[in-house]
């Protein structure tokens, strides 16, 4: 999941510019805690809590777009595609130093930004408790919002396509913890001039971490820019103008 996670961030964080609508949104992430089982009516469940966050670019964004991100609509669904639940209310913390809006540091260093342009980037997190019931398959939980920079160059209408964000919980028999990155996405990028940036995370349970490149997936359209019940994967994949590919 983390691969699927970095390769989301990192495509979004190359655009510069945004538009209205609700192009405001420049990347986002899903983590997720194992909190112990507990039963209910006689039936042992899995308590996990589930954060989402996104980056919000408050000096290009519309204001009105960055406000209707609250509150977020999260829907859980096993990994059968079977429905689970769907919440329209989940908040972010407003309280000053509670970490539920964070106002994102520059954290980029390159000598090709001679003269740094004003920046504001906002991190929000929405979090929710589930408690799951047993699954053989594991459940994934999905957020979508549209819509993408619509002057984004290698992207087929760019302006009328969503993003997905997931998380995957595993079956029951397997007790694990999400990774989480160590370090705020930079905020500027030159264009043909070396990257150096840390995208290392940290596992609780220790696991072996690994990264690649994979498709940047679709979610939310124009027509419906915030779902309230967001589409079960596997989710379609943006087209890409030739000669660009996600590889």
């Amino acid at each position: 999941m983390l691969k699927k996670l970095y390769a989301i961030l990192l495509l979004v964080i190359l655009i510069s510019s945004l538009d209205a609508m609700a192009s405001h949104i420049v990347g986002g992430d899903f983590t997720y805690r194992y909190l112990g089982d507990t039963s209910i009516s006689g039936v042992t469940h899995r308590k996990y809590k589930v954060s989402l966050y996104i980056y919000q670019d408050c000096q290009n964004g519309v204001a009105e777009a960055i406000a209707q991100d609250n509150p977020a609509y999260l829907t859980v669904y096993e990994n059968d595609g079977s429905i689970v639940q769907f919440d329209t209310n989940i908040v972010y913390d407003a309280t000053p130093n509670s970490g539920g809006s964070i106002s994102v540091p520059a954290n980029f260093s390159n000598d090709c930004v001679k003269n740094i342009p004003q920046l504001c980037l906002y991190r929000k997190r929405f979090e929710k408790t589930y408690y799951l019931k047993p699954s053989n398959v594991g459940y994934v939980v999905v957020y979508q919002r549209c819509c993408r920079n619509a002057n984004i160059a290698n992207v087929v209408d760019p302006g009328d396509k969503g993003a997905s964000y997931y998380c995957l919980i595993p079956r029951t028999t397997v007790t694990n913890n999400s990774a989480v990155f160590k370090n705020y996405p930079p905020q500027v990028i030159c264009q043909s001039n070396p990257l150096y940036y840390d995208n290392s995370a940290t596992d609780a349970d220790g696991d072996s971490l690994s990264y690649e490149f994979c498709p940047a997936e679709e979610g939310a359209s124009g027509p419906d820019i915030k779902p309230r019940i967001a589409s079960p994967p596997p989710f379609d994949t943006v087209d890409y103008y030739p000669p660009y590919s996600f590889s």
